[in-house]
């Protein structure tokens, strides 16, 4: 029995304390608050007082009209199924006929037009399609976003659009949907080139989400996450493994090396895993991802300086390139040679600091830095 919730719903929805309702009944409110934390019930002699005070049957307060209602809609949900069959036209038309009748007994429920849209229309190849069954899954489908706004009912309605040829009028409502939801929409809901650029966007937006994620393993980054030493129990040297799956992702799409401003996220990344490694000790595996930085910090600059530039690499080449000014190889120079520029003296900087100052000594380090020189008198000039 449902009676505790029934109770709160209907108490609610006359607007009335527990204790009004104890005061009705001439019991404690201890004993109403106890029927709704569904921990006892009321003696049945209050039964019918109960239902009469809140205008509905003893069944509808026991939720038996519910049970009975949810049965019957499994009925219709079985029968419709049963005459689905193997998906013919003629076996979807059945089935729908079915859930029309169910829809007509309870207009509201959106289980079962949900059921009916798809047989119109979600469920049928394009060949069995015809414009009365998108039309009908339309208006269904809009009354479902009228009971219950949801991602998915406005992801129907804009493929029944498409389905229908209006193109325009399928991605206005994709512009509905939040970004990712439409970026993963849209590469099915396009054709040709456009397609090709959505799919391509897509992936790209994608990989560079798990790239951010991952930066909740660096030990220094204030800007995405608050991370100390020991967060959430890695060991510094699995923390460098995480971040290297964050690099990892963004290089599975940049075969041909044009990272653009994502070189200068991977720079600071391996600036992560090198602080990492200092605070192990690791004093030559620092030196190493150092050198990295170094390798994709100058790249990005690079390429972000050439107007001209253009994604190669396969899965890149319909997206629009992406640069940023082109300022981390005189930044790297900058943290490497303890120069912070104005309102650049943060703990984190501080923290870092420490740690490189115990390598600076390093003529690998020394040599790291007159590589960078030039890039920083470039821009300091």
């Amino acid at each position: 029995m449902n009676i505790g919730n029934n109770l709160r719903r209907y108490r609610r929805e006359r607007d009335i304390t527990q204790e009004d309702l104890a005061k009705v009944l001439g019991i404690s409110f201890q004993a109403v608050s106890k029927w709704e934390r569904g921990e006892g019930y009321p003696d049945i002699t209050l039964l019918p007082a109960i239902a009469a005070y809140f205008k509905v049957s003893v069944d509808e307060l026991l939720g038996m009209d519910e049970a009975r209602k949810n049965e019957k809609i499994q009925e219709y949900i079985r029968e419709a199924w049963s005459k689905r069959g193997s998906g013919s036209p003629e076996e979807l038309d059945a089935a729908s006929d079915v859930y029309r009748e169910a829809v007509r007994e309870f207009p509201n429920e959106i289980a079962l037009m949900t059921e009916l849209a798809n047989s119109l229309s979600g469920y049928r190849g394009d060949e069995q399609l015809t414009p009365g069954c998108l039309v009908e899954a339309l208006a269904v489908e809009e009354r479902i976003m009228e009971l219950s706004p949801n991602t998915d009912t406005q992801t129907a309605i804009a493929a029944i659009y498409f389905r229908m040829g209006q193109r325009e009028r399928c991605i206005t409502e994709l512009d509905k949907l939040p970004s990712m939801l439409r970026l993963s929409a849209l590469t099915r809901f396009t054709r040709g080139e456009e397609q090709l650029k959505w799919i391509q966007e897509f992936i790209r937006e994608n990989l560079w989400e798990v790239f951010q994620c991952t930066r909740f393993a660096a030990p220094l980054d204030t800007y995405v996450f608050e991370t100390d030493s020991d967060v959430f129990g890695y060991t510094n040297e699995e923390r460098i493994r995480i971040l290297q799956i964050g690099i990892d992702a963004i290089e599975l799409t940049r075969e041909a090396g044009d990272y653009t401003v994502y070189a200068h996220r991977i720079s600071y990344q391996y600036r992560s895993m090198a602080d990492l490694s200092l605070m192990d000790g690791k004093t030559e595996q620092a030196l190493d991802y150092l050198e990295k930085s170094a390798d994709y910090a100058i790249a990005g600059d690079e390429l972000s300086a050439n107007e001209n530039a253009s994604y190669t690499s396969l899965l890149m080449t319909k997206t629009q390139i992406q640069n940023d000014g082109g300022y981390t190889a005189p930044n790297l120079y900058v943290r490497l040679m303890f120069t912070p520029g104005d309102g650049e003296v943060d703990d984190a900087y501080l923290r870092e600091r420490k740690l490189l100052r115990t390598i600076a000594y390093e003529p690998r380090y020394k040599a790291l830095t007159e590589r960078l020189k030039p890039y920083y008198e470039k821009v300091a000039i």
